[in-house]
């Protein structure tokens, strides 16, 4: 009966050892080239050495990996292992689980037998849901019972055991400055055909990319250089690498607005200009006076550079950003605040978190675009919903705050913007509607030299008598076009006076019918 018992053991041993070959790999330094890279986290490399070194016996342990994906949290634990003369076993945190669930408890057995034969480490790699918490507490609890150690590589926090004996630490791996993110370029610069323009301390100070991005980038812009059938790697292909790979990580609440305007385009007055040109040397000359001169020695928060853009519409506030975004070499997103906003309690917290969260590893600027949708004055609590919506807009504040890199938001409702939002905002930038010499330069650029125009059309009368904004002005120009061209010839007085009428059906303007000859 014994030997049965024994034999029935064994088969379930070797059932689940199998199953486990499935979820189960083993890593070296061997099998990535992302091994030998520049050695960013030494530091933590050697936290881990000396933990393994002086509690290889005791209470088992749950040390937790916590940095972006990307950083270089399994290169680490390779670099560990075998900086400690072993091997690292690792596991997804899903596909264990779910063998758990299959074949009970005898999982852990076995694994711990199999740990401790290979005299090895073992790392859960962390799930990507958001409901995984207690799953891991349920997981980790199975290990640390059976006396495994484990190491947790995950980008979040999340929930250990409130039972059992065991100790517990977290190594964070911060993103890299500006010296790691130097020898990163370099080091992968140097696996690729590049042009000697390429320079890896100016990219280390444009983009601010983990090594696994950079790896990507590169290898990306590799492609450019080969779809374009040139020899060598330029900086327009890392830059077309760098917007594909910022775009794919903000595609579900942020779209990429192209830098398509200059100064020259933007007809604003004289002291709004001063204030944006302001602006742009805040940001340009942020690592100067915030690290140089020590401004922000002693200071962990509040290092981000906020902006409102307030006035009517189509007074060039979007375009406004688009230049600033443009000259500093940055990429501009604007934030799709319908797809950030939910019904459900707790996940319009969530996707903010996940959009500052993702835009705090890569350097650009965000734009809230008519921000005052959601940046309201912030209600009295009357119900459950008034209490989440205030909850939301103070969550997206903190964020904001939060957030190290530049934030722009324009609204056409200054009066109606929450005062906490005011005292948050750094520098808070008016758009007027154009005075008619701003008008008249808005009228000469909404015709463009190439279209046919007749000598009647006298854009000096138009300026003068009608006050529309800049965006107004080229849709009236671009509508009388479309007039002129459906007739057979040019731009003509009659167009435009059309054009005009049309303008101010849309927008409910009154106009009395002596305007449009009051020349």
């Amino acid at each position: 009966m014994q030997a049965a018992v024994e034999k029935m053991t064994m088969d379930m041993t070797r059932q689940i050892e199998e199953k486990l070959r499935y979820v189960l790999w083993t890593a070296g330094l061997e099998e990535e080239t992302g091994a030998v890279r520049p050695a960013v986290y030494a530091e933590q490399e050697v936290q881990i050495y000396r933990m393994e070194e002086r509690h290889r016996q005791g209470c088992p342990r749950i040390i937790v990996i916590l940095g972006a994906e990307g950083c270089g949290r399994r290169t680490l634990m390779r670099k560990a292992a075998a900086r400690l003369g072993e091997q690292l076993i690792c596991a997804d945190m899903e596909m264990l689980y779910q063998c758990c669930l299959e074949n009970g408890t005898a999982v852990f057995r076995v694994l711990s037998v199999m740990v401790t034969e290979k005299r090895a480490m073992f790392c859960l790699i962390a799930g990507r849901k958001e409901d995984d918490e207690e799953r891991w507490s349920e997981l980790l609890y199975g290990l640390i019972k059976e006396g495994i150690s484990c190491y947790v590589v995950t980008d979040r926090r999340i929930a250990l055991p409130r039972e059992g004996c065991y100790e517990q630490a977290e190594i964070r791996l911060w993103p890299p400055d500006i010296t790691q993110r130097v020898m990163l370029w370099e080091y992968y610069l140097r696996q690729a055909k590049v042009s000697e323009e390429v320079k890896a301390p100016f990219l280390a100070g444009r983009y601010t990319l983990n090594a696994g991005a950079v790896e990507r980038v590169v290898r990306s812009a590799g492609l450019y250089r080969d779809g374009e059938g040139r020899s060598l790697i330029e900086e327009q292909d890392i830059v077309k690498a760098v917007e594909m790979y910022q775009n794919e990580s903000f595609s579900e609440f942020a779209v990429l607005v192209p830098a398509a305007y200059s100064w020259e385009d933007l007809i604003i007055c004289a002291d709004t200009r001063a204030r944006l040109q302001e602006l742009a040397g805040q940001v340009k000359y942020k690592s100067l006076v915030g690290g140089q001169w020590g401004f922000y020695e002693g200071k962990p928060y509040g290092r981000g550079i906020s902006a409102l853009f307030y006035g009517p519409s189509g007074t060039g506030k979007t375009m406004a950003a688009q230049i600033i975004a443009g000259e500093l070499g940055l990429s501009l997103y604007r934030v799709d605040m319908s797809q950030m906003m939910s019904k459900y309690i707790g996940e319009t917290q969530k996707n903010i978190s996940s959009l500052f969260d993702k835009a705090k590893d890569m350097d650009i600027v965000l734009l809230f675009d008519e921000a005052d949708a959601f940046f309201t004055k912030r209600t009295g609590v009357k119900d459950s919903h008034d209490r989440h919506s205030n909850g939301e807009i103070a969550h997206l504040l903190q964020r904001m705050e939060d957030y190290e890199g530049i934030s722009i938001l324009t609204t056409n409702l200054r009066d109606n913007m929450d005062e906490a939002f005011r005292r948050r905002i750094k520098m808070m930038i008016e758009f007027q509607l154009p005075d008619e010499q701003e008008r008249r330069l808005l009228w000469q650029k909404a015709l463009p030299a190439k279209a046919p125009s007749g000598d009647d059309v006298d854009l000096d009368f138009y300026a003068r008598q009608f006050e529309l904004s800049g965006s107004e002005i080229k849709e009236t120009m671009l509508n009388a076009a479309f007039l002129a061209a459906a007739e057979g010839g040019a731009i003509a007085d009659r167009h435009v006076k059309a054009a005009v009428k049309q303008c101010y059906l849309k927008y409910g303007k009154l106009m009395l019918p002596e305007e449009l000859e009051g020349r």
